[in-house]
């Protein structure tokens, strides 16, 4: 499952989804920005290919 997928069911619902990483001696890291599109996706080779080839 895609991350922006997930946040996209637990926003659905009213959450707030939150990836935290954990390292021995250190303070937890909240990981902000993951799985959010922000910018459009680019478009696979094999998409841009069957355009050149029309």
């Amino acid at each position: 499952m895609l991350l922006s997928t997930l946040r996209h069911y637990v926003e659905s619902m009213g959450g707030k989804l939150e990836l935290v990483a954990q390292f021995p001696d250190r303070p937890p890291v909240v990981i902000k920005h993951l799985g959010v599109e922000d910018t459009p996706r680019r478009r696979s080779s094999r998409a841009r290919a069957s355009d050149r080839d029309s």
